[in-house]
């Protein structure tokens, strides 16, 4: 699902071949544009969905990082040589939606040999 109005979805490949530890593939939520609008970003990715997904994939679940309140602030996941890292983003209740918990970035990078 495509974002839309401000926000859009931003592809970034690290290729260090130098470095073949420090390379990635990651996908990011960003606005598009400043704007003074104070609707928050869409919540096209959805957590839960991408957990179910890499665990059916075979990927086990890595201790979760969280920061001085509690929230989540990186989740992994580790298949053979990959590592799957999600940012998630808990979007809280509104008047028209419930709070929900999405991905705000995710990237993947390869270890080892």
């Amino acid at each position: 699902m495509m974002p839309s109005g401000d926000w859009q979805y931003s592809v970034t490949y690290n290729l260090d071949d130098s470095r073949p530890q420090y390379s990635n593939v990651a996908i990011e939520l960003i606005r598009s544009k400043e704007t003074s609008e104070i609707n928050g970003p869409p919540c096209g990715l959805d957590l839960s969905t991408y957990q179910s997904s890499l665990s059916a994939m075979g990927f086990k679940a890595e201790p979760i990082s969280y920061n001085e309140i509690g929230w989540a602030v990186a989740l992994n996941y580790v298949r053979n040589n990959v590592r799957v890292q999600i940012i998630p983003q808990h979007l809280a209740s509104t008047e028209n939606q419930s709070a929900r918990d999405c991905v705000k970035a995710l990237s993947i990078h390869k270890f080892g040999g």
